[in-house]
């Protein structure tokens, strides 16, 4: 697996499908965890213009955070306020490909493209 293919997997898998948000609002389903009561109360109080925010405002933390993380793997930024090194490493059988370096360049490059 090469850098660029690691980061659309994550994109997908962790940005895109995770916008299964949209689902879980729309269709809730019996809801018993009160956290979720409160945001699904929320979030049926708000105007459609409103909802659609909030859901954007998601996806936004959700590539803020996978952008931190990949900023931590290739060493760019810090981690307990010190950059550190660190090597991803996409082994299969006796291949090894390092997969961080430029993961979050890659990434910003992806979900703003």
């Amino acid at each position: 697996m090469t850098p660029n293919r690691f980061v659309k997997a994550v994109v997908k898998t962790v940005i895109d499908e995770g916008e299964s948000y949209k689902d879980t609002f729309a269709h809730p389903g019996k809801v018993t965890d009160p956290y979720w009561k409160r945001v699904l109360d929320l979030y049926r109080s708000l105007p459609p213009r409103h909802r659609k925010v909030i859901t954007e405002i998601m996806r936004q933390v959700q590539v803020d955070t996978v952008s931190e993380m990949f900023g931590i793997f290739d060493g760019t930024s810090a981690l307990n306020g010190r950059i550190e090194k660190f090597e991803l490493i996409h082994a299969v059988g006796r291949a090894r490909v390092r997969l961080n370096g430029d993961l979050q360049d890659l990434l910003l490059n992806e979900v703003e493209g």
